[in-house]
């Protein structure tokens, strides 16, 4: 019989898929300088739809808990509060379908980048983790300092209870899923940047604006 991995390993290809949501509030500038909300407006949302494999969706899963488990991991430097829409959105969306054949995630560009990071992150624990395990023998000490990621790894890849090299397959599993999205998160970084610029545009008009209502 065939074990897990190499089934998987023998799925044809991801499936990626760009789509289009309209959504949004429509706010005008006071005169007091006040932004008001007017209604709704329709303007384009860029969604990634991702359908993975179990043994996919469960590395990506690996590597939510593992993200989410870091202090720190989800707060804006910029403001010092958790992300809005981030990786804490996405961990429950997948959790359900992970016992399922396939799985099927829409992800903002600023989750999939996200995301990558997160990826890289367990990666590299990945490939450290059976040094840990054999540091800690039968001690029963956790082999990451992740809260939850050895129970999270045990329990979704169970070859690794008996065989803790059998993390430095995952590792390249995971490297190989994320070179298959690296066109997908080259496109999502470049929607964020374009979201940026032209932010950056309505607060310059949106100053603009204020200047002259100021006469």
């Amino acid at each position: 019989m065939q074990n897990v991995t190499n089934i998987n390993r023998a799925l044809p290809h991801l499936g990626v898929r760009l789509c289009l949501t309209a959504r949004g509030l429509r706010y005008r500038l006071s005169a007091d300088g006040r932004l008001d909300k007017v209604g709704l407006f329709v303007s384009p949302r860029m969604l990634f739809s991702l359908t993975l494999p179990q043994h996919q969706a469960r590395l990506l899963y690996l590597a939510l808990v593992y993200h989410l488990a870091r202090p720190g991991s989800e707060v804006d430097p910029a403001t010092l509060t958790e992300y809005e829409h981030g990786l804490a959105e996405v961990r429950p969306a997948l959790e359900p379908q992970l016992e399922s054949e396939s799985a099927t995630l829409e992800l903002t560009p600023f989750q999939l980048t996200r995301l990558n990071t997160a990826m890289l992150s367990v990666i590299n624990e990945l490939h450290t983790y059976s040094l840990f395990d054999r540091m800690a023998g039968e001690s029963g000490r956790p082999r990451s300092v992740a809260v939850g990621f050895d129970q999270t790894l045990r329990r979704l890849f169970p070859r690794v209870i008996q065989e803790a090299a059998y993390t430095s397959e995952l590792a390249e599993d995971l490297l190989m899923l994320r070179r298959q999205l690296s066109a997908s998160i080259g496109q999502a970084r470049e929607a964020l940047a374009a979201e940026e610029e032209a932010a950056q545009k309505a607060r310059k008009a949106a100053r603009k604006l204020w200047q002259f209502w100021k006469r």
